[in-house]
């Protein structure tokens, strides 16, 4: 079962699902992330899809999957096999 997580820039939304860990750790997570977004937001602004995807893997090898889709419609989808539950 998956968690996920949703959140707006100026450019994109960005959809993140990761392998729930069945407990508060899981909102705990979506707040992390959802932080480090907010951060960075400027930066990601100006990348593709595809690269911004694989930004957001980078910092949280955990996802299992992401999905960027700028407000024009184009998108670009990432599915991590490497995933892993963090215990």
């Amino acid at each position: 079962m998956n968690s996920s997580g949703h959140w707006k820039t100026t450019t994109y939304n960005i959809y993140v699902y990761w392998p729930t860990l069945g407990d508060a750790r899981d909102f705990a997570f979506w707040n992390v992330a959802g932080t480090w977004i907010a951060k960075n937001e400027k930066a990601m602004n100006r990348m593709s899809g595809t690269k911004l995807c694989q930004y957001i893997l980078e910092q949280f090898p955990t996802l299992q999957e992401i999905e960027c889709r700028d407000f024009s419609g184009r998108g670009a989808k990432l599915v991590s096999e490497m995933a892993q539950v963090v215990k």
